[in-house]
Order: C-alpha cells, then sequence, then structure tokens
C-alpha cells in the first residue's frame, strides 16, 4: 500500500541530502536558456545599433524568419535536455554512501520509485517549461522595447503556429480529425518513449550515467529497428508481406482502412503505449533489484 506520507518524507530527505545537485542542474538550466537567448537577441540588438531599429523592422520578413527558427531550435533543444535529464534518474546512487542513505529511508520501494519518477519526469518538465515561458517574456519584452514598429511575437504562438499550419497543409479527404489526433499523440508518445530509455538507462549503469545512457539509447533503438524490420521482412515470419497480401486478398479490409486511416495512427499509439510500459516496469524492476555493489555498479 503507497503512502503519501511516506513520499513526503522521501522528499524531504531527498530535498535536503541531495539539494547541492538540484542546485547545479538549475543552473545548468538557467546557463542553457541565457545562451539561447544571448544567440537570439545579441546579433538583433548588434544590427539594430550599427543600422537602427528602422531597417530591420523593415525587412520585417527576415525577423520574423530568424524568431521562427529560433522558436523551433527552443523547444528541440528543451527536448534534448529533458530527455538528457532522465539520465539523472538515479544520480544518487552513484555512491555506496549514497545507496546507502537511499535505502534506509523507512519507505517501500514503490514509494522511494514513485518519488524519483516524479523528479526525473514532472518536475523537470515543469522546470524546463518555466524556463521557456522566461525565455519567451524577457525576448518578447526586448523586442517591444527596442524594435516598437515590430509586432512582436510569442515563441509558443510561432511554434503552435507552425505545427497547426503543417498539419492543416496536409488535411483533408479521408484524414479526420481521429487521425490527426491519433497522430499527434503518437508524437507524444514518441517523446515519452525517447525519454524512457535514458530512464531505463539510468537504472543499469548509476556512474557517468550521461555517456552510459546515451549509449544505451543509441544501442537500444538500432537493436529495437532492427529487430522489427527482420520480424516484418524475414523468410521465416514474412509478417509484413503477409499483412500485405492479407491486405490486397480482402479489398473490403483495405477499403475500410482507406475509409478510416484513424486505425493506422491509433494501432501506433498502441505499439509505443506497450513498449513505454515495458520500458517502466523493467525500470522498476531493477531499481527493486538494486544492491550497494554490484559488476555494473562497484
Amino acid at each position: 500500500m503507497i503512502s503519501f506520507n511516506n513520499i513526503k518524507n522521501v522528499a524531504l530527505w531527498d530535498l535536503t541530502i541531495n539539494r547541492s545537485m538540484y542546485r547545479k542542474q538549475i543552473y545548468s538550466l538557467l546557463a542553457f536558456f541565457g545562451a539561447l537567448l544571448f544567440i537570439h537577441l545579441v546579433p538583433q540588438l548588434w544590427s539594430a545599433m550599427l543600422y537602427g531599429a528602422d531597417s530591420l523592422i523593415g525587412n520585417y520578413s527576415s525577423m520574423i524568419h530568424k524568431d521562427y527558427s529560433m522558436a523551433n531550435t527552443l523547444f528541440f533543444a528543451s527536448f534534448v535536455v529533458f530527455m538528457l535529464w532522465q539520465s539523472n534518474f538515479l544520480s544518487v546512487l552513484r555512491t555506496k554512501q549514497g545507496r546507502i542513505n537511499e535505502f534506509m529511508i523507512p519507505a517501500s520501494n514503490g514509494e522511494r520509485f514513485i518519488w524519483r519518477t516524479f523528479v526525473s519526469t514532472v518536475v523537470t518538465a515543469l522546470v524546463i517549461i518555466v524556463g521557456i515561458e522566461c525565455y519567451d517574456l524577457i525576448q518578447m519584452s526586448v523586442h517591444a522595447i527596442v524594435f516598437k514598429g515590430y509586432d512582436v511575437h510569442s515563441v509558443w504562438t510561432l511554434q503552435q503556429l507552425d505545427i497547426f499550419t503543417n498539419s492543416r497543409s496536409t488535411d483533408g479527404g479521408a484524414f479526420t480529425p481521429a487521425f490527426f489526433f491519433f497522430l499527434k499523440l503518437a508524437t507524444i508518445l514518441s517523446i515519452v518513449a525517447f525519454s524512457s530509455t535514458y530512464f531505463l538507462g539510468s537504472t543499469i549503469k548509476y556512474k557517468k550515467s550521461l555517456l552510459w545512457t546515451t549509449l544505451f539509447h543509441f544501442l537500444f533503438w538500432m537493436a529495437f529497428s532492427m529487430l522489427m524490420m527482420v520480424i516484418a521482412t524475414s523468410e521465416a515470419g514474412g509478417l509484413l508481406e503477409r499483412m500485405i497480401r492479407f491486405l490486397f486478398e480482402n479489398r473490403g479490409i483495405l477499403s475500410w482502412i482507406k475509409d478510416y486511416p484513424w486505425v493506422i495512427s491509433f494501432t501506433g499509439c498502441l505499439i509505443e503505449s506497450l513498449l513505454i510500459a515495458w520500458m517502466w516496469c523493467r525500470s522498476y524492476k531493477n531499481y527493486c533489484r538494486a544492491q550497494l555493489t554490484t559488476r555494473m555498479n562497484p
């Protein structure tokens, strides 16, 4: 039985013992957003000093293109940071003393695992979102003050407008709202799946976790892709060939899929959900089997 009081005690202990680690992570995130903000604003401010703000405002299309590019870069880089931070899931276990402290907490494995998962996923995502919002407010304020004639845009708005425009450009015909809903859900699940491999990798090797989890991440997805190809195309299974032959022999099913293409995106969501569930279950089992010393973590 999960006790929320025990989870609270684990949280208080963790934030007290490991506060320096969390402080360093916050500083690194500030440096990350500061560097992106520097790349975004300094060239524009420098050009404004040399040529005047009015000349840049006149070249509106160039400025909006740069803002679009930085919006995409910001969101992509933030996802990469979020994914890499999953490698710190069990960084508190990198020393023998850290393992002793972790397993001496009066709480069950499930309660400790819930707190580690919450910090590694939910808290990390919230901190990154707050960082993006602060980035957004600063760049909007600078543009509003320096480029008074410039139509100030939010990076959130630019990103959503770009996604909406791209999705609408392929809309039409049998591609119903259900198809795009499951397609976007599959995209979100892909992000979760990619970060989950870092999460799983961190339960295998605690020391130098970023290096080892990155290696595990690429090896895992390479092996998974090759396995899917072998299953689909091998002489023994021939799954893909059999599916194609079955669809062409049963024209009614093929016609039904063409009329309801959301089934394809829904199937993708189902496969990704099963893969994510397996990785998280495997992560929990690895955490429960963690010992003070092992061959992988001496």
